[in-house]
């Protein structure tokens, strides 16, 4: 039990019944200070089913339970899920003049970015005055995160990293980037792009340490579809690791390909055997002129269309007489050389056939021509580009 209460883990049925029966064998005044004390370390560890069983031993013997069983009862429903119970009694907490109110003002905020709705404006107000109050305590740390928190939930993006900034300076770059990658991905899912942009380059977030390898491989996405390939760069050099993973290796690709470096991109891709990494390799070989190779990737993806294109490009002719698309299929036809044995055919007939004959036949074939061609111009058409 001692133990126990100074932190240490409990490992073993043993040692957890062990500090229960300790428990029991107290005074009743002495189960009821100490009682909560224990059941929040075990719920700290874990283990909850010994935690609810030191606090029903306390309310089987305790009437009117202090303000210090109801947090430890709070505590032991935010770890068991029971999220509206558990913020309603530390909600109720947090407002009482005790020692406890402080941490369970903390507690809440915790509750709150848990369930992913903002806190009450009073709430945030009560968790920025105790910050200011005891910046330089013992609580102060988790004080600042609570506040940084609750200013994020509630879409005060501003606020949260001007907090996170006083955090950095306080209590040191490690547990500003915890909380600051928790503010980026919150930016991600609820600003507009510009804001995204705005908060990259001002919070300098591409700078190493900042903020974490999953955040900034996130934001780095976000930037790279807004076309900020810069940003983008610096970001995935922010997030390096030991061993690149195949997120990141993607990204590089797609980067690669918006540079207009086709080999690099492949190079990224080595060893890749995924749909996706298919369709990046696909782009990079067109890119580098081996259609023939993108049109055979193309389509053992099914992209049928695609590959036609890519095949048509590569003028693999003979491979589209049997496309689904009419246009490319008739072309293909037209634009195919003469079988064996028919150029001689065709000059025979030339010289027996009539002048007005042989004209109507070029007229004919002019015709067809332009047929063709006028299909294949509407098949790519291009369009203006809006304003």
């Amino acid at each position: 039990m001692w133990a126990a209460l100074s932190g240490e883990t409990l490992v073993g049925e043993s040692a957890v019944n062990g500090a229960l029966d300790a428990l029991q064998k107290m005074p009743r005044h002495l189960r009821e200070y100490l009682g909560p004390q224990l059941s929040n370390r075990l719920v700290a560890q874990g283990q909850t089913e010994a935690a609810m069983l030191v606090l029903n031993g306390i309310e089987r013997t305790s009437p009117k339970p202090d303000i210090n069983f109801e947090f430890a009862e709070a505590t032991l429903n935010a770890e068991l899920g029971n999220t509206e119970e558990a913020t309603e009694a530390l909600t109720e907490i947090a407002t009482q003049n005790a020692d406890i109110s402080t941490k369970a003002v903390i507690d809440l905020i915790e509750n709150h970015v848990a369930q992913g709705d903002s806190p009450s404006p009073e709430t945030v107000s009560l968790v920025g005055a105790l910050a200011v109050e005891h910046k330089g305590g013992a609580m102060g740390p988790d004080l600042r995160r609570a506040h940084a928190l609750a200013r994020m939930m509630g879409h005060e993006f501003g606020e949260a990293f001007k907090i996170i900034n006083d955090i950095e300076t306080r209590d040191g770059a490690e547990a500003a980037e915890d909380v600051r990658s928790q503010l980026v991905m919150a930016v991600l899912e609820q600003a507009d792009d510009f804001e995204v942009i705005s908060w990259s380059i001002q919070e300098r977030l591409a700078s190493p340490g900042r903020i974490s390898t999953a955040a900034a491989l996130q934001l780095a996405h976000k930037t790279f579809e807004m076309g900020f390939l810069g940003e983008t760069k610096r970001l995935m050099q922010a997030a390096q690791t030991v061993i690149p993973t195949d997120e990141k290796r993607l990204l590089n690709a797609r980067l690669a390909l918006a540079e207009a470096l086709p080999k690099r991109a492949e190079a990224e891709l080595m060893g890749m055997e995924t749909p996706v990494a298919d369709r990046l390799r696909a782009q990079a070989k067109a890119m580098a002129g081996d259609h023939a190779g993108a049109a055979r990737l193309l389509a053992e993806l099914g992209e049928r269309g695609l590959a036609e294109t890519e095949a048509w490009l590569d003028g693999d002719l003979a491979s589209l007489t049997a496309s689904e698309n009419e246009v490319l299929r008739r072309a293909s036809t037209y634009l195919l050389p003469p079988e064996e044995g028919s150029e001689s055919e065709a000059a025979t007939d030339r010289v027996t056939e009539g002048m007005l004959a042989r004209n109507r036949a070029l007229l004919e074939g002019a015709a067809e021509s332009r047929g063709v061609l006028g299909e294949l111009l509407d098949l790519h058409s291009v369009t203006e580009p809006s304003s």
